[in-house]
């Protein structure tokens, strides 16, 4: 092969092997496809070979494994891709699949530029954006167990309290409740215990995400963010950790659909359908801006907390925070005037929230 080749590299990875498939510009047939083990000895016997010998383009199906791989791969000096796997095309009438074909399948891909690559973050937003799953799963954990509670209680017959749920009063009260059986009391108890510790879990957590949101790499952007009615530090950090680089949506709306918030359709011809919103790609996001969007069905308020959180930030910019809120807010009740669902509403108002996020994120603020 001459010096000039370009070679077009398809890896299908696993935890134990990594399955080759190399093209090039010349040949459509694979002029390498090989096994090998799932290590960077390994790697660097096909690529470093490959690499003497002209140019290389590498790339991968995202999965369990991470991007650790890539990030090898770059520090080599090849250029290497990260496909997602939702959008790799697939035959309806294919029925054989193995890790030679899906190896030869990334690098037909790669090769005509047909791939829909992911974006990888940098290892310490990475590390920041798994913090903050981790909040979100102690959370869920929480609420899981406060209905375990609830339902115990009322399969029991000690389900009526005079106190508000949750609060120190209805705690003091479980604590002290006889479940009639010591078995029964000391079940109560560990039930209480487990739901404390999370809780301890929760204020540790939200402490630490409060610090790595005040650091200089993230203070501005969540400084700048949270000037939105709805959007607090958690929010704030969250988009930012996993977006990365909001300039890679070229306009408000594909950052929309990257949210999974635009409508679905189905359109032929002179008919139009449209339906409900695709729920494709971060759903972590969307949900945390549908939560927000709440804050829009009254009008805002100028709360202490929110002009503390103005304060010191561009007029410009807070004029079009105060923009959002009025026209969110309206948007909010026009809907439930035309609909009568406020849950469509509420969606509704999340996909103008995520435009306004990539206004600010990408600069694009017009009062």
């Amino acid at each position: 092969m001459s010096e000039s080749s370009v070679f077009f590299v398809g890896m299908d990875v696993h935890k134990d092997s990594i399955h080759f498939a190399v093209l090039t510009e010349a040949s459509p047939s694979p002029v390498l496809q090989v096994r090998k083990p799932s290590t960077h000895k390994a790697v660097d016997e096909i690529l470093d070979k490959l690499h003497g010998q002209g140019t290389v383009f590498a790339c991968y199906e995202a999965g369990p494994c991470g991007y650790g791989l890539a990030r090898y791969i770059e520090s080599k000096g090849i250029q290497c891709q990260v496909f997602a796997p939702s959008k790799i095309p697939r035959k309806p009438g294919e029925r054989r699949k193995t890790d030679r074909r899906d190896s030869l399948k990334l690098a037909q891909l790669l090769r005509y530029g047909a791939g829909t690559p992911v974006h990888i973050l940098s290892e310490q937003d990475e590390a920041v954006r798994e913090l903050l799953r981790y909040r979100d799963q102690v959370r869920r954990k929480a609420g899981k167990e406060k209905q375990k509670i609830r339902m115990f209680l009322l399969r029991y017959d000690r389900a009526s309290c005079e106190h508000k749920p949750w609060t120190q009063p209805y705690m003091k009260w479980l604590y002290g409740l006889d479940m009639g059986q010591s078995l029964l009391t000391d079940v109560l108890r560990r039930r209480l215990d487990c739901l404390e510790y999370l809780q301890v879990e929760l204020k540790e957590l939200d402490k630490q995400i409060n610090e790595i949101a005040s650091q200089e790499r993230y203070k501005d952007e969540i400084s700048s963010l949270r000037c939105l009615n709805g959007v607090g530090t958690l929010t704030a950090l969250a988009l930012r950790c996993e977006v990365g680089d909001f300039r890679r949506f070229p306009t408000a709306r594909s950052f929309m659909a990257f949210l999974g918030l635009v409508p679905s359709e189905h359109s032929s011809g002179n008919t139009i359908r449209r339906g409900s919103i695709t729920k494709t790609g971060n759903s972590y996001l969307r949900r945390l801006l549908v939560e927000s969007s709440w804050k829009f069905v009254s009008r805002e308020k100028n709360s202490g907390a929110l002009c503390k959180q103005r304060e010191g930030l561009d007029h410009q910019l807070v004029e079009y925070a105060k923009k959002a809120s009025r026209r969110l807010h309206n948007r909010y009740h026009r809907l439930c005037f035309s609909r009568g669902n406020r849950r469509i509403a509420v969606t509704a108002v999340a996909r103008e929230l995520s435009g306004f996020v990539w206004g600010i994120m990408t600069g694009h603020v017009a009062i």
